[in-house]
Formats: structure tokens, sequence, C-alpha cells
């Protein structure tokens, strides 16, 4: 025990230029002497030796790691740069795809995000990746940028499907020459702007179907009133399917107009088709005093024909057919005698 005092090893040194000469002498294949070096690496109070622990296991899990968790800002510069280094470098094995893309989506800051998907790595990210990393990266003017430099055409194309912003949609159409890619996005733009429309447009229709409506009890003709107001009932239940896209005071102005309106004009058609109805059946009961008048005359010319010509050689069938008649019209008669027309009612 006295002679470990003299003879400990020489990474245990309180020499920090002993301790970063002794790192040389261990090997990261013996347990003991790679655990030491962890010990060096994430403990020692000496940047440098740290550093040179970390670069002896040469490990990338163990530089990301300090790259999160370092204190001391040269070690966290070196770790940050190598960890940045595996991740950019196309040849390099440290890190394989998968990891890569979950790490700088997770974990790693912004600018490591833009770094890879301009990097030659970004040829093993897919579509949907590189547009989840440009989701982190969150600026519409480096989606722009990237979009008109680095954005293979269907990644153009899955950027302006992904955007609702007019502006940007304006500024990616200047940046590509594809025209494909030109003709979806001056579409999107059209739908953007009459989506933009609808609102103002929704409104003015409703004002101007109200506004018939209101008209409707200035007229008197209850067949015109009645069209007039099934005619504006549909137009205002095509229209109600937009209603959602009017601000809830405007929909409650508007919806409380319509009801109002409506009851108006429901109660002057129906004013109006008393009247109405009472003259339809004036005019029915005309037609029938009419038609009553007109089988009348026949019958009576029946019967002077039976009595002047045929007298003496009428038939029974003769005398049954005249008589008939005039019995139906005698039990008409006696209904018409309170219901033919006025004027001619005798």
């Amino acid at each position: 025990m006295i002679f470990s005092r003299f003879f400990s090893p020489a990474h245990t040194s309180s020499d920090p230029q002993k301790r970063l000469q002794a790192i040389a002498g261990l090997s990261v294949s013996k347990p003991a002497e790679r655990s030491a070096l962890h010990e060096l690496a994430f403990n020692d109070s000496n940047s440098d030796v740290s550093l040179a622990a970390l670069e002896k296991l040469d490990s990338f899990p163990l530089w990301m790691k300090m790259s999160q968790t370092a204190r001391d800002d040269k070690i966290r510069r070196r770790a940050v740069a190598r960890v940045e280094s595996a991740i950019i470098d196309a040849d390099s094995a440290d890190i394989s795809a998968d990891d890569q893309y979950e790490y700088v989506l997770k974990q790693a800051p912004a600018e490591l995000a833009r770094k890879l998907v301009e990097s030659p790595r970004r040829e093993t990210l897919t579509d949907a990746q590189i547009f989840a990393l440009l989701e982190k990266i969150g600026r519409s003017d480096y989606t722009r940028e990237f979009f008109g430099v680095f954005a293979s055409v269907p990644m153009q194309m899955r950027i302006a499907e992904q955007c609702d912003d007019a502006v940007l949609l304006g500024r990616l159409l200047k940046k590509t020459d594809d025209a494909q890619v030109q003709t979806f996005i001056q579409d999107k733009l059209s739908a953007l702007q009459e989506e933009a429309e609808k609102p103002a447009r929704t409104e003015k229709a409703y004002t101007l179907v109200l506004s018939k409506l209101q008209a409707v009890t200035d007229r008197f003709d209850y067949e015109d009133v009645d069209a007039r107001l099934q005619a504006c009932a549909e137009e205002l239940d095509a229209l109600s399917a937009d209603l959602p896209v009017l601000a809830e005071n405007v929909v409650a102005t508007i919806t409380e107009k319509q009801t109002r309106l409506l009851a108006r004009a429901e109660q002057h058609r129906d004013r109006l088709k008393v009247d109405w109805d009472a003259q339809q059946a004036e005019r029915a009961l005309q037609q029938e005093w009419l038609s009553f008048k007109a089988a009348l005359s026949a019958a009576e010319e029946k019967v002077a024909w039976l009595f002047n010509e045929r007298l003496s050689e009428a038939t029974l069938s003769d005398v049954e057919s005249v008589n008939d008649a005039v019995r139906e019209l005698e039990g008409k008669a006696d209904s018409f005698a309170q219901l033919k027309p006025a004027g001619e009612r005798q």
C-alpha cells in the first residue's frame, strides 16, 4: 500500500501536462483504461486534457453528449464542430442517416438543420424529412432561399403545397423555372385570393337577397309575391353554406334580419292569399255557373225538340234521355239557388 502512493498512474497526476501525456499510453480496448479516459473526458478540470481524452475515445455519441453538456466553451465548441462535421460530411460513417436526421430534428440547433439541408448529405434524406427540417428552421426567408437554390422539383412542389402565405407563394413563383410548379403556384394564388375575397362576396350576396326579400312587401299580386318569396328563400338556403366564412357579429346581424324579413314577407303573402283564394273561388263558381247555363240551354232545346218535332215518334229512350238531363239540371239548380255569382242570383 505504501508503494502505491509512489507509483500512482500518471493520468491521475495533479499536473495537467502529465495527465495529457499519459492519455497517449491508455488503451480504449482495456476496460479499466477506457473508464479512465471517460473520467478524464467528462470530469477533468483542464479543457485540453478533456479534449485529448475525447479524441482518444473517438466516439461520436460521446462527442454528441459533450456538445450538449459541456460547460467549458472551448470543449463545447470543439464538440459541436465534431458533431457538425460528422453530420454534414457525406463520407462520414460516424452516424447513420436515420440517427443523423433524428438528432438534427430533435436535439440540434436550427443552424445545424440549415447546414444539413445544404450539404451533400441532403441526398440521404427524403422530401418529408427535408420539409420537417425546414419547419424546424422556421424562417420563410430561408425557405425561399432553399426553394430556389437547393430544392428538387418534387420538393419545390411540396413546399408550395404546404404554403398558404400568398406573399411567400408569390416570391416562390419567381424562384422556380419549372412550368408545372409555376402553374400550381399560380392556381393556388388564385384560390387564396378567391378565399380571401369570399367573406366580402358572401356578405354582399346576403345584402342583395335581403333587399329583394324586403321589397316583396311592396308588391300586391299574390302569385308574384309567392314566387319572389320562394326564390329568395332558395337563395338564402344556398348562401347558408358560406356563413362560416363570416365574422360572428356579421352572422348574427344577417340571421336576425333574415328571420325578421322572412316573417314579414310570409305574413304579407298570407294576407294576399286570403283575397286570392276568394277570387279563385269566385272565378270557379262563375265558370261553373256559365257551364250550368249552357247545359240548361241545351236541355231546353232537347225538350223543345222532343215536344215540337218528335212527340208522335219519340221512343221511350228519347224521353228517358231528356228526362235524365232535366233532373240533373234540377239538382244543380237547387245548389245554384244560393251559390250562383252575384248579379245573376234570382
